[in-house]
């Protein structure tokens, strides 16, 4: 067995996530430690009956015994009491902190993990122990060790007479520093802490326990906290060691003020709010009051995100944030409300959501003008970032007690009072009525309805013909979903898809119209009767990153060429993280896959990063067409989009093309392809399989005009 000083420190990691355990062991290897691992509490205290390391780095959150536990029974153990125990927590969580510390923890440290100073923190408190190990075990040493530590010192005989001292910084900010030795504490400290130390000594004789207490000094208008130790030393001294804390006590504040505010607007955290509602629901029921709930949500927020990213989106929420108190603040009400910090009844639950408690109301009226001085304030322009940005905010309001007794209650009822506030066009505010919990349950049954939709193969695909402009042949076709529930009313298309994305089962709806779509247009490959089928594809399986495997196995499995096949994304899932999506298109050019940007010109992207995107065609918004040959600047964006599309070499493609002077329009500057339930609405595969079959062999007969010039349509229905 090698020596104490020659053999590596030990250290025993005990958590119960194994790739902690291996970056820890890596780290702690590399800094010279010898380790031991266990991934629970119990393996660790089998492992410290029969191994004594030197020092555990020990999780609080472990399943069975927990790391409080294994604290607990370390202390036990003879010969273990004294291992210096390094506790790992939440940032958040002071309560295992301080049960970390009442256990007998030597120190913690919060999660994440900084493990290029993990070695260091645990050699540091390994060179600390053994330091309190020989101050001990000799005299001579303790005086050596003390004058080592940072700490201040006063050996005190049983009477209160100092027989030694060491100084430290900031003690002279409660102890005269000049000659103490043979004076009574009282003549050296301030008579409370005097007094305070006195009991401490007679407890600590009595008891034979260190004795530990906090005092706090205030100078300058700041306040200086030390921590002081009173522990017996020889039947009749003690030593009172005098430590400042004040950084540790600022550190404490810090973690309990993120504990209960939101880090990007600095504003009350959901569980601050409820705090403070349970506090208003106490209240008002012993005076009789009643107060109010806002449910405040901002409208559209999620096209901004997108469209700018989310960095532009944190700098409008802190900014909407700031209008809301100010909102609170213009209120005559609200300055009346005993005198509260308004930054305490104004919260945020997360994303696009904020709360806000007024108590103490008088009438319901006063409720309508704060509200209607909030959204007022949202609705001005905001500057962030060089852009200028418009929202509003849809506000709901539950009132104590009418509208729920409790905190959830009133929650629930407020939000549901800001949804019917949405559904009345948004930018206003609703009072919490019973009747609103209809539109939740029609939106609950709509979602029921898909679940069930998807469990018996309800859905079904219809195929809309692409037309190459000059020729007027059908080059494509794209598949667009189509459901007619027949038990409820009819939900549009685009409802399922947001619905479904809310749901979780946008993926299984996604693949399912991907295979169904890729399978029938291998169908269509084996008899050459067009050349691709284009898809619509969701932010949400846009942004799967695998997306780019499921297509190959898709291919593969329904014997399409990746060529054939075209995927459609829209310009917010472009602006939404650029870099991302590069990555993702790179991808799936690399399969041979043919990429669409759809509903193009209504979003906000740039030349520049059209040039470095893979794609082959801009689909010109149906909106535009629509316009183009009545809104001169709708038909100066359409020919501006053509241009942009042919200088990047690609094809543009016109959409909800319904008459034929959008068709002339479109033709005579150069528009690639068109589609348009005016030529043929979206069929089945039967049908357009007939379709197709009867242009291979006639050629193309659904164009306008015909070969003859005329001007009569021949409209598939």
């Amino acid at each position: 067995m090698p020596s104490k000083d020659s053999r590596e420190p030990s250290v025993l990691i005990v958590d119960d996530e194994e790739s902690v355990r291996k970056v820890a062991r890596l780290t702690l290897e590399l800094a010279e430690f010898s380790v031991f691992e266990a991934e629970d509490g119990l393996k660790a205290v089998e492992l410290l009956r029969e191994l004594k390391p030197d020092l555990i780095l020990l999780d609080v959150m472990l399943p069975g015994l927990d790391g409080i536990g294994v604290c607990r029974e370390l202390r036990k153990m003879p010969g273990r009491e004294g291992i210096p125990v390094l506790m790992i927590t939440g940032l958040d969580d002071i309560e295992s902190i301080t049960k970390a510390y009442a256990a007998g923890a030597t120190d913690f440290i919060t999660k994440p993990l900084n493990w290029v100073i993990l070695g260091h923190r645990l050699m540091y408190m390994l060179r600390a122990s053994e330091t309190f190990s020989e101050l001990m075990m000799s005299e001579t040493k303790n005086r050596a060790l003390l004058n080592a530590l940072p700490d201040g010192m006063f050996q005190i005989d049983r009477s209160g007479i100092l027989l030694d001292f060491k100084a430290a910084p900031d003690l002279d900010l409660i102890a005269q520093t000049g000659e103490v030795l043979g004076k009574q504490l009282q003549d050296v400290l301030p008579e409370e802490l005097a007094g305070r130390i006195r009991e401490a000594l007679e407890d600590a004789f009595n008891t034979r326990e260190t004795q530990i207490f906090e005092y706090v000094v205030t100078r300058l208008g700041a306040d200086h906290y030390f921590e002081l130790r009173v522990v017996v030393c020889g039947e009749d001294a003690v030593l009172a060691l005098i430590r400042d804390i004040t950084e540790r006590k600022h550190a404490e504040h810090d973690i309990r003020y993120m504990a209960y505010h939101d880090s990007l607007t600095q504003l009350p955290n959901i569980q601050s709010f409820k705090d403070h509602l349970g506090l208003a629901l106490s209240s008002a029921e012993h005076s009789g009051k009643y107060f109010a709930v806002f449910f405040i949500d901002l409208d559209r927020f999620k096209q901004i995100n997108d469209t700018y990213g989310h960095k532009v989106g944190d700098l409008l929420l802190k900014a909407s944030a700031d209008r809301i108190i100010n909102g609170m603040r213009r209120s005559d009400i609200v300055a009346h409300v005993n005198n509260e910090n308004v930054h305490d009844m104004v919260a945020r639950m997360g994303g696009d959501e904020f709360t806000i408690l007024l108590p103490n109301i008088r009438k319901p009226e006063d409720i309508a003008k704060v509200s209607q001085r909030i959204l007022e304030e949202l609705s001005e322009p905001f500057l962030i970032s060089s852009h200028e940005l418009n929202i509003t905010g849809s506000l709901g309001i539950a009132m104590y007690p009418n509208d729920g007794a409790d905190i959830d209650s009133l929650l629930q009822n407020a939000d549901t009072a800001m949804y019917h506030a949405k559904v009345k066009g948004r930018n206003n505010f609703q009072f919490f009525d019973e009747s609103m919990n209809l539109h939740i349950k029609e939106r609950l049954s709509v979602e029921n309805r898909i679940r069930k939709a998807l469990e018996d193969k309800e859905f079904r695909l219809k195929y809309l013909p692409r037309y190459e402009m000059k020729s007027g042949r059908i080059l494509g076709v794209e598949a667009l979903l189509r459901w007619n529930p027949h038990d409820i009313f009819n939900v549009p298309v685009e409802q399922v898809i947001a619905i479904a994305g809310d749901m979780g089962v946008i993926a299984s709806l996604g693949h399912w119209i991907l295979q169904t779509a890729c399978s029938q247009a291998a169908e269509w490959q084996k008899d050459d009767l067009c050349q691709y089928i284009s898809v619509n594809i969701s932010i949400h399986e846009f942004r799967n990153n695998d997306l780019a495997a499921k297509i190959r196995k898709l291919t593969n499995d329904t014997g399409l060429k990746p060529c054939c096949l075209e995927l459609e994304i829209t310009e917010s899932i472009i602006m939404q993280d650029v870099g991302t999506t590069t990555s993702i298109l790179k991808s799936l050019k690399e399969l041979g896959v043919r990429i669409s940007i759809d509903d193009f010109g209504t979003g906000n992207s740039s030349l520049s990063l059209l040039r470095s995107l893979p794609i082959d065609f801009l689909k010109i918004a149906q909106v535009l067409t629509r316009n183009l040959t009545t809104d001169s600047d709708s038909a100066a964006v359409v020919k501006a989009i053509i241009a942009i599309a042919h200088s990047l070499d690609l094809k543009a493609v016109g959409e909800g093309v319904e008459t034929e002077e959008q068709y002339r329009f479109l033709s005579d500057h150069g528009c690639d392809e068109f589609q348009g339930f005016r030529y043929s609405q979206a069929v089945t595969a039967d049908e357009m399989t007939t379709l197709l079959m009867k242009q291979k062999h006639t050629g193309p007969e659904c164009f306008p005009g015909g070969k003859d010039g005329s001007k009569d349509l021949k409209v598939l229905k």
